[in-house]
């Protein structure tokens, strides 16, 4: 078997078969008719619509593969932000969807028993769905019949289709578990002796049915519509197990299902909230994540019992990709939950994706093989998940088949550095950093009487106002530049943190510190243009948006396919005239007061 991996599946569906992702002829129309562009750069009518469609859909594709390479939260960050910006409306108004997921995860999950990972594990699960839908043609096809998508699974209006309401189902499907987190964390409180949960108190979440409005109802029919004749039940059944979910955790065997806050949270912010107009396949999309835990295994299938029927993608697509999916995803899992940490876990997956067939092989850490007895494989060189796939879906028509491998731990894929802080406010940062080109003498005089922080934070509407107004693209780029802060601390020997620590404070950079990180924002800023296609040339203005050629890139004979030559970036900006050079450095003693009010965090020097 030769195939894709699941860097190059995904890549390949986003760049091949979503090409034309929401281009609106009619817009082209107006331009033409109007001698007007109705795209956004770095303001409105810069550049044609469909152009900035196609640069977005470029934005999401890099995005992926960054979060594919690194598997990191901060480039997990990139792919929700894309997303939301581009199908749901402006991050800044849905973003405690996903940033409260990843603060929860990280700061209450040390007191569980058992928790792992579920932000990045989303972004996972999204790239894997998108691998098997461009390399399945079975599925493309039920999904196409499904919805009724008369050009057919292989064409374009399929694959748009497929991305939106698949992202939708994918990338918020666990954004409940900060509800089922007080829960475990109540009974990893209570817990003597491992005894049975039902002799330590649990919590219950009432008034529950209030909030969810008409969410029950609807996603009772829909399920008892796809699923009821299948797995003999119907309507009254399903509405009451969805009532009783939140309010009786005793019926359910003392858990509470996160699955269901995902559903119902994801409904009252799209629906009532955002005033998002729901269509047939968002209530497919809602209805899989409310299914995906353990209502379909152990209130629709019974997936243990004798009987038991695999869920097929005739019956619910999504439904059907979010279960494969969701299962195959456990390698490279941040271990939260006390017990977690000591549990041995894949911590990589290579796959090969081929016409209707997956291989999976899953990597495992060879200086923990002691711990292999703890895999509890029921059949020997497969995952232990191997036949529980099986049971809740069909996998024949993916042509699954899963291994294990063990090999030595490689170190430096993810680039973490010691800096940290609250994860929430990287979008705030990156606002922030916006911002600064437009401070002007106004910012000089308030360093000079001491005024910084108050005069930032009279700036705070302002800012936000001037990065909405920024095409997807350069908030991307606003974006990244916060993300790579901490790399450029570590490089003159400092970090920050929102933690009272013994080291020197660092109030601001040096000249010579200022020169070591100006070379490297450079690099990231050449690195970061080259992948979205820009090229050198002297333009500016509205031509040099159009045309993608700007004056400070880097000349083809410093590149080979594409790519910068070692210390290219370093001499390229030694070239720079000044001016060009100090647009890398001005802003970094500008960064503490910034850092200081959006994040919270001081800066600290190691030695």
């Amino acid at each position: 078997m030769k195939g894709l991996c699941l860097t190059d599946a995904a890549a390949k569906f986003v760049h091949e078969r979503c090409e034309g992702l929401r281009y609106d002829e009619k817009k082209t129309a107006e331009e033409i008719k109007n001698g007007i562009y109705l795209g956004k750069s770095i303001k409105e009518n810069q550049i044609p619509y469909n152009m900035q469609m196609d640069t977005d859909r470029l934005c999401l594709e890099v995005s992926l593969k960054h979060f594919l390479a690194s598997g990191t939260a901060k480039d997990a960050f990139d792919v929700y932000f894309c997303f939301i910006e581009m199908f749901i409306g402006e991050y800044g108004k849905s973003r405690t969807l996903v940033e409260l997921l990843s603060e929860f995860e990280s700061n209450g999950s040390s007191l569980l028993m058992k928790h792992r990972d579920h932000y990045s594990h989303s972004v996972y699960v999204f790239a894997l769905g998108l691998a098997i839908f461009e390399t399945n043609k079975k599925y493309r096809d039920i999904y196409a019949d499904f919805y009724k998508l008369e050009q057919g699974g292989d064409s374009p209006e399929a694959a748009h289709h497929f991305l939106r309401y698949w992202g939708l189902t994918s990338l918020f499907h666990d954004i409940g578990y900060p509800l089922e987190l007080p829960f475990e964390q109540a009974v990893s409180y209570f817990e003597v002796n491992k005894e049975n949960r039902s002799e330590r108190p649990y919590l219950a979440y009432h008034s529950v049915k209030a909030y969810s409005g008409a969410a029950n109802e609807i996603l009772a029919k829909n399920i008892s519509d796809h699923l009821g004749k299948t797995y003999n039940f119907d309507y009254d059944y399903i509405l009451d197990v969805i009532i009783r979910k939140p309010r009786y955790p005793e019926d359910f065997n003392y858990f509470m299902d996160h699955a269901y806050f995902s559903a119902i949270v994801l409904f009252k912010k799209l629906y009532e909230e955002m005033k998002y107009e729901l269509t047939e396949a968002d209530i497919d999309a809602l209805s899989s994540i409310i299914l995906h835990n353990s209502m379909y295994k152990f209130c629709v299938a019974h997936y243990k019992e004798d009987g038991n029927i695999p869920l097929k993608a005739e019956l619910l697509p999504l439904g059907y990709m979010l279960m494969l999916c969701d299962e195959l995803q456990c390698w490279d899992r941040t271990a939260y939950g006390r017990n977690s940490r000591a549990e041995l876990q894949p911590m990589d997956c290579s796959f090969e994706f081929a016409e209707s067939e997956i291989k999976a092989t899953y990597i495992y850490d060879e200086s923990q093989r002691y711990k292999e007895k703890n895999l509890k494989n029921k059949a020997p060189g497969k995952p232990a998940f191997d036949e529980d796939i099986a049971s809740i879906v069909f996998t024949e028509m993916v042509g699954l088949a899963s291994e294990i491998e063990w090999k030595p731990r490689t170190q430096g894929r993810k680039h973490t550095y010691l800096s940290s802080s609250n994860f929430m406010s990287l979008y705030n940062f990156a606002v922030a950093l916006n911002g600064r080109w437009n401070l002007g003498e106004d910012w000089k005089q308030a360093l000079e009487e001491g005024n910084a922080n108050d005069f930032l934070t009279e700036k705070t509407e302002e800012f936000q106002t001037m990065f909405e107004d920024l095409s997807l693209e350069y908030k991307l780029s606003n974006i990244n530049q916060a993300k790579t802060f901490d790399e450029y601390l570590n490089a003159i020997g400092a970090f920050y943190t929102d933690k009272e620590v013994d080291y020197e404070e660092l109030t601001e950079f040096t000249e010579a510190e200022c020169r070591k990180i100006g070379p490297m924002e450079h690099e990231r800023w050449l690195k970061e243009h080259l992948e979205m296609g820009w090229k050198y040339g002297d333009l500016s203005g509205d031509e040099r948006e159009r045309q993608r050629r700007h004056k400070d890139m880097i000349s083809e004979e410093f590149l080979v396919d594409g790519k910068l030559l070692p210390e290219a970036a370093k001499l390229h900006y030694i070239m720079l005239d000044k001016e060009e050079q100090d647009k890398d450095v001005q802003p970094m003693n500008a960064m503490l007061s910034l850092l200081n009010i959006y994040d919270g965090v001081r800066l600290y020097r190691m030695k």
